[in-house]
């Protein structure tokens, strides 16, 4: 099975909030479909080109149905997590990408 990725690139407004409010919650909704950190950065140093955000965040899920079942599940969206992204971030960005499959270029 192929592998979805999850990639946020984000302003975080409050680190403390962030560590303190957002991430327990959020951190919970990744769990429940067996997603994991793999890529969890604070004000990285680019090696070319600018890059506006303090914080970049990669989560591996098991499948892209999984990822898709995350994206939509109420704990996700709900208020209180809309309620504190709006309270802590500046911007954030999420979008997926599939694992890389040569085989998906012959």
């Amino acid at each position: 099975m192929t592998k979805e990725y999850l990639i946020s690139a984000n302003k975080i407004a409050n680190m403390d909030r962030y560590t303190n409010e957002y991430l327990p919650v959020g951190g919970e909704t990744l769990t429940k479909y067996d997603a994991k950190p793999v890529v969890v950065t604070f004000d990285p140093d680019p090696i070319a080109g600018e890059w506006e955000y303090n914080h970049t965040f990669v989560a591996e899920f098991p499948t892209a149905e999984a990822a898709r079942a995350w994206q939509h599940d109420e704990s996700f969206n709900s208020d209180k997590l809309e309620q504190l992204r709006e309270e802590v971030f500046d911007e954030h960005n999420f979008f997926f990408a599939s694992e890389f499959n040569p085989e998906d270029f012959e």
